[in-house]
């Protein structure tokens, strides 16, 4: 069985559209909040708002001159 969430927030980073829905309804089926993005500078503007974020799942291939682990890393540190 797979814990409920209670209202965290997950950041998804995918540019696949179909494939960022699947993870978007599956998170929020599970009791998450999400936050969706489909491209690093996107993500990056979600993840310097003043939004709190619990989690970042993201691809490692991404558009827009960013990818994944870059998101990431500038993420963490902030």
């Amino acid at each position: 069985p797979i814990e409920a969430g209670e209202g965290e927030t997950v950041m998804v980073i995918e540019d696949e559209r179909a494939l960022r829905d699947i993870v978007e309804e599956v998170l929020r089926d599970t009791g998450y909040r999400v936050l969706t993005a489909h491209d690093g500078p996107t993500g990056l503007l979600i993840l310097n708002s003043d939004t709190r974020v619990d989690l970042l799942v993201t691809d490692v291939g991404l558009p827009g001159g960013m990818n994944g682990r870059q998101v990431a890393d500038v993420a963490r540190i902030q």
